[in-house]
């Protein structure tokens, strides 16, 4: 018997489903990529497109959670170019994911989502990361 192993994943959203917070994140998330790819300096590329929206003040936070996420990541991260519309990637979707459980302060979900692909001193970690980013943007209060 075949088994379609895609069934399996958790679905991704697709990206017209998206909130317009989320859609910022997802985009920062690219262009941090992009920057590291580019070996700019992250923040200041962060910085320049948050502006914009009034949000020039989070891209250390987008750029701190980034980097945890990267060290802890068992592989590269799979993330899709800035600009481009893809679709969500699985990482960008767990990323996403995991800023919501900090913003709800649902460590439990946060543990359990990860549990199995990033050891506990690497997810203490990008936790301490994910809670500052959603400070940062508003969704958990100080």
């Amino acid at each position: 018997m075949a088994v379609d192993v895609m069934t399996l994943l958790p679905s991704r959203p697709p990206l017209f489903a998206l909130d317009l917070p989320d859609r910022l994140l997802l985009w920062a998330m690219r262009e941090w990529l992009a920057a590291a790819l580019a070996r700019k300096p992250v923040t200041p590329a962060l910085r320049n497109g948050l502006d914009s929206f009034g949000l020039g003040e989070t891209a250390s936070a987008v750029a701190r959670f980034m980097d945890e996420a990267a060290n802890a990541w068992p592989e590269r991260l799979r993330l899709h170019p800035a600009r481009c519309g893809c679709p969500i990637s699985y990482d960008e979707s767990l990323l996403l994911a995991c800023v919501a459980d900090a913003s709800r302060d649902a460590r439990s979900a946060f543990d359990a989502r990860l549990h199995e692909m990033i050891g506990q001193s690497m997810r203490d970690r990008m936790w301490r990361a994910a809670v500052g980013l959603a400070r940062m943007i508003g969704r958990l209060p100080d």
